[in-house]
């Protein structure tokens, strides 16, 4: 989040300024209000700031535990399922077994409770077999119980992370909201207090770091818009930091942030090609996207591992 971080201090910094001048703005209603509606953005922005900042790993919770025990109780349970069909002379169960053995370790969350309830039916049909080869209803039930858990789990993770990139894109909405409100209007204003209150002007001018911006931009009356989102690994759903990510043209490099985000701003109205890539997953096919002026397109990457790849 250092990209939205730094915008985010930039404006509480002005915030600030403001504050600190209220005397300036009595008198002129129309711009108390415009203050007003600026500061309230601002109370919403640090809300879900605050509420972001809590690290990715604690939203997970107990699942990377619950996976890890159904795990290995899938593994152990697929061992006495591979003896089963053995003595069964089942072939194809025996395959089946074997496949998911070899697999266990990198088989999908998502697709790990439904190997592991055909497990757990297969080894319930062989019914006394299973049990004089060692496996007790106990063991069976143990496992019925860490797969429901790990289901739920996983869906409770989902709807958190789900929650995270909605308040992200709030987030991301209110601080360009922000943007566009210094930019219309309460630019303009200080502009006008440049010879009666001087000492403001200065003060918002350093905050606003105007040299900056007009450094990047080609036109100053020009309104600029971003391209934002999400860069995942599509087996695990995971983000992936520091991947890198492309503006073709003009040229522009961004990397993502711990929750696999990123944010390319101050760009003019247009069309943009965006690629991107990481060590250890196949390159994606680059996606052309047309940004409109005061809007922000999403972009989203799932990279495919560049082993499961090869494996298909």
């Amino acid at each position: 989040m250092k990209i939205l971080l730094h915008k985010i201090s930039k404006y509480r910094t002005i915030a600030r300024v403001i504050d600190n001048n209220s005397g300036v703005f009595e008198g002129f209603t129309g711009i108390i209000a415009i203050r007003d509606n600026f500061f309230s953005k601002m109370d919403q922005i640090n809300e879900l700031y605050s509420e972001l900042s809590v690290p990715k790993g604690e939203l997970y919770g107990t699942k990377h535990d619950s996976e890890f025990r159904l795990r290995n109780a899938l593994k152990q349970a697929i061992g006495t399922g591979i003896t089963v069909a053995l003595s069964q002379n089942n072939a194809p169960l025996v395959d089946a077994l074997r496949n998911y053995k070899k697999n266990i370790l990198v088989t999908r969350q998502h697709d790990l409770p439904e190997v592991a309830t055909r497990v757990y039916n297969e080894l319930l049909n062989s019914g006394e077999t299973a049990l004089g080869l060692g496996l007790t209803e106990e063991k069976l039930s143990e496992l019925q119980a860490l797969t429901n858990a790990f289901r739920e789990e996983m869906e409770l993770t989902d709807y958190k992370l789900s929650s995270r990139k909605n308040s992200r894109g709030i987030l991301n909405a209110l601080v360009t909201e922000c943007g566009v409100i210094l930019r219309d209007k309460l630019d303009q204003f200080a502009d006008q207090c440049k010879v009666s209150n001087p000492e403001f002007y200065s003060a918002y001018i350093t905050a606003r770091g105007f040299k900056r911006r007009k450094k990047r931009r080609s036109n100053a009356n020009t309104e600029l818009c971003e391209i934002s989102g999400t860069v995942t690994d599509s087996t695990t759903g995971m983000p992936l930091a520091n991947a890198v990510v492309n503006l073709l043209s003009p040229e522009t490099i961004e990397t993502t942030d711990e929750d696999g985000v990123y944010v390319i701003d101050e760009l003019e109205a247009g069309d943009y090609t965006v690629s991107c890539h990481i060590d250890g997953y196949e390159v994606p096919a680059a996606i052309t996207v047309t940004a409109v002026a005061g809007e922000s397109p999403v972009v989203d990457f799932a990279l495919v591992p560049a082993q499961q790849q090869a494996a298909a």
